[in-house]
């Protein structure tokens, strides 16, 4: 039992509730590349469950899968958010940031911090480069013209919620000495509670990207 809490803590029920929500609102193909969500979020709920399975049964460790999955999603993520009709203007910016990080990454990987320690200077790079596009595509947005309703709009969601995760995550990934002490001396685990706060705001944020996606889906079928 204690094992099974361990495997549905927060984080990854909040991942297996959006890649649900994900087959039931992005399977069709009127949905567009929104539709490869769907293996993306499968891959996070496989690494997931093999990471919690490699350490408390294989007693193994799980950092290689881990990140990969960062490097994947990052990349992913940066891509749809390149697919946006008000990124046409920064494209090529996103897809040289995206280059910068994927750089980063594998030198991170080959050699600084290596295959079978969490990679988390590729992680907060890679937060950065997120929170910049991200800020970058939501003033556009909002400044455009004409009008457009940006609370039914999928990207804005995207968006918001990639924001927010990455700024958080960039903070808890830079200092992670310090919230170790900060854990040590208060007894408070500051780290996972930020983290299941932000995870629970980006997979949210998802799930409503995903509802604006199909519904928009439908009018523009409908029209």
């Amino acid at each position: 039992m204690e094992h099974l809490k361990a495997l549905f803590n927060v984080v990854v029920t909040a991942e297996y509730i959006t890649f649900i929500a994900a087959i039931f609102l992005l399977y069709k193909k009127q949905t567009g590349i929104w539709r490869f969500f769907i293996p993306l979020l499968f891959l996070i709920v496989c690494v997931e469950t093999y990471g919690w399975y490699a350490r408390y049964f294989l007693n193994k460790s799980n950092a290689l899968v881990f990140n990969l999955n960062m490097v994947v999603t990052v990349s992913f993520m940066l891509w749809v958010l390149s697919t946006a009709a008000i990124s046409q203007k920064i494209r090529r910016f996103i897809f040289g940031l995206g280059g910068i990080f994927l750089s980063i990454a594998a030198f991170n990987l080959l050699f600084l911090q290596g295959f079978f320690q969490y990679n988390y200077y590729s992680e907060s790079i890679g937060d950065i480069i997120e929170v910049i596009v991200c800020c970058i595509l939501l003033y556009y947005l909002i400044t455009q013209e004409p009008y457009i309703n940006i609370l039914g709009y999928e990207y804005f969601w995207l968006a918001n919620g990639i924001l927010f995760s990455a700024m958080g995550s960039a903070v808890l990934y830079t200092f992670p000495t310090l919230l170790a002490n900060f854990q040590k001396h208060s007894g408070i685990n500051i780290f996972v509670i930020l983290n299941n706060i932000l995870n629970i705001l980006l997979y949210g944020s998802l799930i409503i990207a995903f509802i604006c996606r199909n519904r928009n889906t439908k009018l523009s079928r409908a029209l």
